[in-house]
């Protein structure tokens, strides 16, 4: 795409209308969020009532400044599709699945969520995903180690 055409699309903050879809890198948001970028103000601008597609979405939950960019996004999103083989690693990831799934329901801050996820350590996470699930809001796929050997 030329250049022109880009810087255009960026100041417009619309997707062409030929367009169907926008692909994006994470790192193509930097790690700065109080840094002004005209990739960040077109991403926030589409994002609003759209549907995100986050793969690897372990790489946008947490706390960083990226972190907090995506939260933005995905607050203004109409839907999430989060897609991560390690969704629930730490519990401070588990505030951005919460925020469009039915873990919202639970009515606790991000900082609640993350103290009760760690106070319920795996045990709990299990009973997450296993409720996630059952509603409908999670695919679990998971491979047997029958006949694996060590």
């Amino acid at each position: 795409m030329p250049a022109a055409t880009k810087k255009g699309i960026f100041a417009n903050k619309q997707i062409p209308k030929d367009a169907n879809f926008v692909l994006a890198t994470y790192s193509q948001f930097g790690t700065s969020s109080d840094k002004p970028s005209a990739k960040k103000d077109f991403f926030a601008a589409i994002s609003e009532g759209n549907i995100l597609i986050l793969d690897e979405s372990h790489n946008v939950a947490g706390q960083s400044n990226r972190g907090e960019f995506f939260k933005e996004a995905i607050a203004s999103s109409k839907g999430v599709l989060y897609l991560s083989a390690t969704f629930a690693k730490t519990p401070q990831a588990m505030p951005v699945y919460a925020m469009k799934t039915a873990m919202q329901e639970a009515n606790m801050s991000n900082d609640e969520l993350v103290r009760a996820i760690e106070h319920g350590g795996v045990a709990l996470q299990e009973v997450v995903a296993a409720q996630l699930v059952e509603s409908g809001q999670m695919l679990r796929r998971e491979r047997s180690f029958d006949g694996v050997k060590c």
